[in-house]
């Protein structure tokens, strides 16, 4: 029984590993030490720093397909379920909760034009794509679909933990008279643990019109493992407890900057290109049309898992063998592009894809960012994220001597009321820093482009003179 459950529990609450969307971050730029996550060629204003352990970089970001008001409703001292909306509507939708918690991290300046890290990072990630046919069977019951049959074939399920150890290096370069900054960092991953339900699975669904038993048929269902013993039923995660890695690899990041003027700048990104081969406990369990009749049970006896376990039993019994395999990082894509507005204020538009399940994600946001100094740092960017509505962001950055704290938050329109809150996306962070590489410099303010023509054509004018008088000279 206890091997049914941990596989239930691993279909049911899992993912696979996205690449992080966090715009409102992103468009922060240079501000903060930990936007080297979403570009390499970011570095922080400051000659050295310390990312204190768990503290440097709390990054959560849970996205959920709907919000506690669109389940309950409040009326006087009861609570009303009214999940039939939510079932009713077409789309299929996926819940998913991303964690990145730093174990170490340091970096510093090298010479004039370069900058270089040091980085232990600590990645969780899960996932589950929600097939809604399934949820209104459980829900609604097999009344309405008596005598049917009807395939589910958007399961969607995964889970993958990892630690990634890594160095990053970047400069900046002058190309055919262009300037760009460049960064890369390359890092070791140290697979703890994965689960992934291969994406072709599919359930054939049959209720009896007459005795209204429903007969599940699993086809092409196939659930892939590692770092977890699943055939000892007391210890799943007995290679962990023993020190072994669930599997390694290896992932590189790339961003670039390209300085089209003074004042606009193009930016680049994309993270997580690796994979992890997995080889300590690897399992393949498949199970290849399968059937099984489900004759309910009475949710309310003492023995209500046990009766349910027994029923699918047969189907767990599946073939299970001793593998390895190799899992691919989801990669994410930054494109942007910047604008010094002000004396310390730029104005960004970013979009941002990544991956999940196989299908294509697309955020976007506009924002903007002001400096003042060394010393604090705003920004505020609305954005569109996936199966999210248009949302605002807010950050803040702030040195107090050598600690550097920094509050990033995205989804606030509906943090007003907690109960319509499907997001939440939230980075904090502590951090010490040193030196200040700007010191002595001023940002400078932009002058308008009508002023640089008028200089320009002041320029010609004082040359035409110079002529005339050489001329007149000459003459004489």
């Amino acid at each position: 029984m206890k091997r049914l459950l941990f596989i239930c529990t691993i279909v049911l609450v899992s993912s696979t590993t996205w690449g992080q969307i966090n715009i409102t971050r992103y468009h922060m730029r240079d501000n903060l030490i930990y936007t080297q996550d979403l570009n390499a060629s970011f570095f922080p204003r400051s000659n050295f720093y310390f990312s204190l352990p768990a503290l440097g970089n709390l990054n959560f970001d849970v996205n959920l397909p709907i919000a506690y008001s669109d389940l309950f409703e409040v009326t006087g001292d009861s609570v009303r379920v009214k999940i039939d909306s939510y079932l009713n509507s077409s789309s299929n939708d996926f819940i998913g909760v991303n964690t990145n918690i730093p174990v170490f991290g340091l970096g510093f300046r090298v010479g004039e034009t370069g900058a270089a890290s040091l980085f232990v990072n600590s990645r969780n990630s899960f996932a589950f794509g929600m097939p809604k046919d399934i949820a209104r069977w459980a829900w609604n019951g097999n009344g309405e679909y008596l005598g049917e049959q009807y395939v589910v074939d958007d399961i969607m399920a995964g889970a993958m933990s990892y630690v990634e150890i890594g160095v990053g290096y970047s400069r900046d370069l002058e190309i055919a008279g262009q300037s760009f900054r460049v960064g890369g960092r390359a890092k070791y991953l140290a697979g703890l643990a994965m689960a992934e339900l291969d994406n072709k699975a599919a359930v054939n669904i049959l209720t009896n019109s007459n005795s209204y038993q429903t007969t599940f048929t699993f086809n092409n269902a196939t659930l892939r493992m590692a770092g977890i013993d699943i055939d000892d039923e007391d210890n799943v995660d007995e290679g962990l407890i023993n020190g072994e890695l669930g599997g390694s690899g290896f992932a590189l990041d790339f961003g670039a900057q390209y300085y089209f003027s003074d004042r606009w700048n193009f930016n680049f990104a994309i993270n997580d290109m690796g994979f992890i081969n997995w080889n300590t406990a690897a399992k393949e369990i498949s199970i290849q049309d399968e059937s099984v009749v489900f004759e309910g049970v009475d949710i309310t006896a003492d023995n209500f898992s046990e009766n349910f376990q027994e029923q699918f039993e047969d189907v767990f019994e599946a073939d299970t063998i001793d593998t390895k395999f190799a899992t691919s990082l989801n990669t994410s894509v930054f494109m942007g592009s910047s604008y010094q507005v002000t004396k310390g204020g730029t104005a960004s538009a970013t979009l941002a894809n990544s991956f999940e399940f196989g299908e294509l994600r697309t955020a976007i946001g506009l924002g903007y960012t002001q400096q003042v100094g060394r010393v604090l740092a705003v920004s505020g960017t609305f954005s569109k994220t996936p199966q999210q509505p248009i949302d605002f962001g807010a950050g803040m950055m702030l040195n107090y001597g050598l600690i550097q704290l920094h509050i990033v938050a995205d989804g606030l329109l509906k943090y007003t009321d907690l109960t319509n809150t499907e997001r939440v996306n939230f980075s904090f962070g502590l951090n010490i820093a040193i030196g200040n590489p700007d010191k002595g410099k001023k940002i400078r303010s932009p002058k308008p482009e009508k002023e640089k023509k008028n200089k320009n054509g002041d320029d010609a004018i004082d040359q035409m003179i110079n002529d005339l008088e050489q001329q007149l000279d000459s003459d004489g």
